[in-house]
């Protein structure tokens, strides 16, 4: 499991990783059993969305094939 980079540009936090560490925060989040889903396109890239305080929240979740 590897975390490759981590970006903030100030709208999305980037969290670039393996296929390891996105099933891996998969199980967290469905643990946690908050309505939190992770969720992976064709491209590898997983995006996390739900909301607090009435804000959006999306992580992005990348793997190093992905730009």
């Amino acid at each position: 499991m590897e975390i490759t980079k981590i970006q903030d540009d100030g709208e999305r936090f980037i969290i670039h990783g393996d296929s390891a560490f996105l099933g891996r925060l998969r199980d967290v989040f469905d643990q946690m059993a908050l309505g939190i889903l992770v969720t992976e396109s064709d491209k590898g890239v997983a995006n996390i969305l739900y909301t607090e305080n009435n804000r959006d929240i999306v992580l992005r979740v990348l793997n190093d094939h992905t730009e």
